[in-house]
C-alpha cells in the first residue's frame, strides 16, 4: 500500500498554531463542515493509530495531488 501524506499549517486549539506539520501514512481525512473541523486519522511509524483535529474555519487552501499512486494533500491558512 502506498503512503499518503498530509502537510498542514493551521490551528489545533486556542492559541496553538502549527506550521508545515507532515503526517505520513494518512488513512482518513474527514471534512466536517457543520463543526468546521478537519479530522485526520493516520498511523505512526510504530503502527499506532492517531487522530488529530484542525480548525477548518481558518484554513484558506486545500491542494490534493496524486503522483505514482501516492496522494499528497496540503492544507494551509
Amino acid at each position: 500500500m502506498a503512503l499518503n501524506n498530509l502537510t498542514i499549517t493551521g490551528k489545533i486549539g486556542p492559541g496553538t498554531t502549527i506550521t508545515s506539520l507532515l503526517f505520513s501514512n494518512v488513512q482518513v481525512i474527514d471534512f466536517d463542515f457543520v463543526k468546521q473541523v478537519i479530522t485526520v486519522t493516520y498511523l505512526t511509524a510504530g503502527g499506532d493509530k492517531k487522530i488529530q483535529t484542525f480548525d477548518l474555519a481558518v484554513e484558506a487552501t486545500v491542494t490534493y495531488t496524486i503522483a505514482s499512486g501516492v496522494a499528497t494533500i496540503t492544507i494551509s491558512t
